[in-house]
């Protein structure tokens, strides 16, 4: 046997292993987090709720996003000079109404940033 067959051998048994094993251990955490007694009972939210949390939490994730982005886009156009125009963003034009709030506020913030100092 050749030098390459023994690297190509040992690289699949590794990668085969890896793929085996892998799914075995992300598990291990969950099995030892349901094996802890839980010292309080937990009430469990009807699924009118369940869906409304979902939701809630989802649209303040999209709202970070969106103020990320538009803080990020301010603070460049200020540092190159260019004039306040939060509407020049594709972002901004794609987005809906409470993306566009977000996105504004954001890029006052960024673009204000850089002129205070």
């Amino acid at each position: 046997m050749n030098f390459r067959k023994i690297k190509k051998i040992t690289f699949a048994l590794t990668l085969g292993l890896g793929f085996t094993g892998a799914p075995g251990l992300s598990s291990l955490s969950i099995v030892q987090a349901q094996v802890q007694p839980q010292t309080q009972p937990q009430v469990q939210p009807r699924p009118q709720e369940k869906g409304r949390e979902q939701l809630e939490r989802r649209v303040t994730m999209e709202e970070r996003s969106a103020f990320r982005e538009g803080y990020r886009k301010g603070w460049q156009d200020s540092r190159a000079g260019r004039r306040f125009d939060y509407s020049n963003s594709r972002l901004y034009r794609m987005g809906d109404r409470e993306y566009r709030e977000m996105y504004r506020k954001g890029y006052a913030r960024g673009f204000n940033r850089e002129r205070v100092r």
